[in-house]
């Protein structure tokens, strides 16, 4: 049986920047300050209010912040690893201080935290999905419980 070669994936940027894309393993802090309100626009993926603090770190490029639970964090080239793009999840309590911002315009200042990716919210997660590949249904208790109704 052939194996499947891993593709590499890239995330264009809006003005057609190309990064490779990697998913987070660590959890990224960002402070969030009332100050930010002045200039965070709503509902804009690069402006927002939790983009505006990502940007705020030194080793960050640019940030994008979904309207779902995804965000990505550009971080610039340093000595030993080029430019590149991290995927992080959202977490309740950062959705909530975004939502909020976007229909009151203001928050208190403080620190949220983009989750690191888990397994099921990675990029390749819906094509390992597709193809069928383990899980219960495969196995014997699985095939058990499909074929015997309880």
């Amino acid at each position: 049986m052939a194996t499947r070669k891993k593709k590499k994936m890239i995330y264009v940027t809006g003005d057609g920047t190309h990064y490779p894309l990697y998913e987070a393993d660590q959890d990224f802090p960002v402070e969030i300050y009332k100050t930010d309100c002045r200039k965070a626009q709503t509902a804009h993926p690069e402006q927002c209010l939790i983009a505006l603090g990502a940007k705020r770190n030194r080793k960050v490029e640019g940030a994008w912040i979904g309207s779902g639970k995804d965000a990505y964090v550009a971080f610039k080239k340093l000595r030993n690893k080029p430019a590149h793009v991290k995927h992080f999840t959202i977490n309740a309590k950062a959705a909530k201080i975004r939502d909020y911002f976007d229909t009151h315009k203001g928050v208190t200042s403080q620190v949220i935290i983009l989750s690191a990716v888990t397994a099921g919210r990675t990029r390749a997660a819906p094509a390992r999905r597709s193809f069928g590949g383990g899980g219960a249904e495969s196995s014997a208790a699985g095939r058990r419980c499909a074929t015997r109704p309880r």
